[in-house]
C-alpha cells in the first residue's frame, strides 16, 4: 500500500499534469483565434470547407475548457433585420464611404450603436424598404444560431426551402466579437418550369468593436430583379 506522502506526490503530480494540459490547451486556442481572427471584413466562400484536423482539435479543446474552467459562458443577443430595397437608396441613407465593398457590390459597413439605430428609423419611414424578417437571436459566444422565415416546396421531386435563412456565429472578445453570419435569399420562380432563383448567398466574417453594428449590403441588383438585400446586426452581450 502506498504511504500518504507517496499519495500526495501522485496527487500533486496529477495536478500539475493537468495544469500544463490546460495551459498548452489554451495556448493552442489563442494561437488559432489569432489566425482566424479577420482584420476586418472578410468575405468566405458560402459553402463551409472540411475543417482541417488542428481545427477540430482546437475547438474541441476549447469547448472542453469552456465546460470545466468556464461553466457561466456570458449570453449575446443578436438582433437582425433583413430588408428587401426596391430601389437604389443610398442617398436617403446619407451614408459615409463603406468599410468595405467588392467588385461584384457588396458593400459592408460597420456603424456605431446610434447609426445603427438610425437606420432603423429609416426602415420604418422609407416605403421603398420591405422588411422580410427580423429575428433576434438569443445564444452563447462559440454557438450558433439560426433563422428561417419561408416555406418547403416539391421542385423536382425534392422539397426545398424557399424563403430567407440566417445563421449567426459569435465569438466573444475583450474588445467587441468577431462575427460568421450566413445569409440566402431564395424565391420560386414560377413561369415555365417550377424553380427556385438564389437571390442572395454570402457568407462572411466580420470583427465588430464594442458599442458598433454591422449593415450588409448587396448593391448588385442584376441577379434580384433590380432589387438589393440589406443585412443589419447589432449585439448585446449579458
Amino acid at each position: 500500500m502506498a504511504s500518504q506522502s507517496q499519495q500526495n506526490a501522485l496527487t500533486k503530480q496529477r495536478a500539475i499534469l493537468v495544469l500544463t494540459l490546460s495551459l498548452l490547451l489554451t495556448g493552442l486556442i489563442l494561437a488559432f483565434n489569432s489566425q482566424r481572427r479577420p482584420s476586418n471584413v472578410v468575405v468566405l466562400p458560402f459553402e463551409e470547407s472540411t475543417p482541417s484536423h488542428l481545427r477540430v482539435v482546437a475547438e474541441r479543446a476549447e469547448a472542453w475548457l469552456r465546460l470545466h474552467f468556464f461553466p457561466r459562458q456570458k449570453s449575446i443577443l443578436l438582433s437582425a433585420r433583413i430588408v428587401e430595397l426596391q430601389r437604389p437608396v443610398l442617398n436617403d441613407f446619407s451614408l459615409p464611404a463603406p468599410d468595405y465593398s467588392s467588385t461584384n457590390g457588396l458593400r459592408v459597413w460597420i456603424c456605431k450603436d446610434g447609426e445603427v439605430q438610425r437606420m432603423e428609423q429609416l426602415f420604418n419611414s422609407l416605403p421603398s424598404v420591405k422588411t422580410l424578417a427580423k429575428p433576434r437571436i438569443q445564444t452563447v459566444g462559440g454557438n450558433e444560431g439560426a433563422m428561417f422565415v419561408g416555406q418547403s416546396v416539391p421542385v423536382n421531386g425534392l422539397n426545398q426551402e424557399v424563403g430567407v435563412g440566417l445563421k449567426l456565429l459569435p465569438r466573444i472578445q475583450s474588445d467587441g466579437i468577431d462575427l460568421t453570419s450566413k445569409i440566402k435569399f431564395t424565391t420560386l420562380q414560377s413561369a415555365g418550369q417550377l424553380s427556385i432563383q438564389t437571390n442572395v448567398a454570402l457568407r462572411s466574417r466580420i470583427h465588430i468593436p464594442k458599442g458598433y453594428g454591422v449593415l450588409l449590403l448587396n448593391a448588385d441588383t442584376s441577379a434580384t430583379n433590380h432589387q438589393s438585400i440589406g443585412l443589419l446586426i447589432s449585439s448585446t452581450v449579458q
